[in-house]
């Protein structure tokens, strides 16, 4: 399997401009930025409720731009974080073309 089966479908710049241009969104991406975390204690930091939480992350993770991996938790249960799949992106106008371009952390651009 090559590298390129193993990422996401590209999406559209405009389902990319549309996830990023919601307010929570970016919080819950800034936050599993700074570390992978589940969605229970990113609906308490953010102070919303988890479905609102498991929503973005679910259009974030549609978009390719977060991940989730399972992990242990001591108390018996096994959690899904997220993780970013994006260190940047970028948006520019190619010849009328709205295009979108993203480093994930195993890339530069």
């Amino acid at each position: 399997m090559s590298h390129d089966e193993d990422r996401p479908p590209q999406p559209s710049p405009e389902q990319l401009l549309a996830v990023l241009g919601d307010d929570l969104a970016r919080e819950v991406l800034r936050h599993v930025a700074e570390e992978p975390l589940p969605a229970s204690v990113l609906a308490d930091r953010l102070e919303v409720a988890r479905s609102t939480v498991y929503a973005r992350l679910n259009r974030l993770e549609d978009a390719g731009l977060v991940e989730a991996s399972m992990s242990y938790h001591p108390d018996g249960h096994h959690r899904r974080r997220f993780t970013p799949r994006l260190d940047e992106f970028h948006v520019s106008l190619d010849d009328g073309d709205l295009r979108v371009d993203i480093a994930t952390p195993s890339q530069a651009l």
